[in-house]
């Protein structure tokens, strides 16, 4: 039951915010960093999620958008990688990711 609620917020999460910054949390620098993007994404009015992603390489920090334009300029100032979220038929859910050069 925990497992199916979660994944139905993640697909809730890929639905509403589907342009995702993914922002590595390597070592303990992110920190300091966060207070200006919680401050960026709050003075310019968007809507948007945070979440952390675990995974084999490491934790990393998801940034949601729900506007494209929100993503791209959160991603140009931050950097990161775009992960788009494209929500399939029958509630399946694929990815694509783009390093931020």
């Amino acid at each position: 039951m925990q497992r199916a609620r979660r994944e139905s917020r993640k697909q809730g999460i890929d639905r509403q915010f589907p342009h995702q910054v993914i922002i590595a949390i390597a070592d303990a620098s992110i920190y300091a960093k966060l207070d200006a993007m919680h401050r960026f994404v709050r003075g310019k009015g968007w809507d948007y999620v945070t979440h952390v992603v675990r995974s084999p390489r490491g934790d990393e920090l998801a940034w949601c958008f729900a506007d494209t334009a929100a993503a791209d300029a959160f991603l140009a100032l931050f950097g990161g990688k775009l992960r788009q979220s494209v929500i399939r038929a029958r509630n399946h859910t694929s990815a694509t990711e783009h390093q931020s050069s």
